[in-house]
């Protein structure tokens, strides 16, 4: 019986190395992201008031810009992802033939390829020379 009790007082022991291993993981990445913070408003700081307003004006245009593409890249790889979910889904909604739904399921290159282009097209806005030519 005693070495029962002595089992379990090794598991207990177990989980709170184990607890305190990951606390000390978490309080490792902080500490890693306060000094990057730090240095970077070292580096802030020490720039010029010219060079800031230059340097905000460009970082808010180019936030724009890299959210929608971040938007957009996100849509993306959610549908590539759950492809075969979707297209369950809507196999289910529509009542598809099993035929349709493994052509449909066969299909998402396709529309990776697809989309791929447009997002070529539309970034490099390629459509204005097409549209002033």
């Amino acid at each position: 019986m005693n070495q029962n009790h002595a089992n379990d007082n090794d598991g207990i022991e177990d989980v709170k190395q184990s607890r305190w291993l990951g606390i000390k993981r978490k309080l490792g990445w902080a500490f890693v992201a306060v000094i990057f913070l730090a240095l970077g408003f070292v580096t802030l700081g020490s720039l010029p008031l010219e060079k800031m307003i230059q340097f905000n004006q460009k970082l808010s245009q180019l936030t724009i810009s890299f959210l929608f593409i971040l938007i957009r890249w996100t849509i993306f790889a959610g549908v590539m992802i759950y492809w075969r979910n979707i297209m369950r889904w809507m196999a289910d909604k529509k009542q598809w033939s099993t035929q349709y739904l493994n052509k449909m399921m066969a299909s998402r290159w396709q529309g990776v390829v697809f989309f791929l282009t447009l997002e070529l097209i539309f970034n490099n806005q390629a459509y204005l020379t097409l549209i002033h030519y």
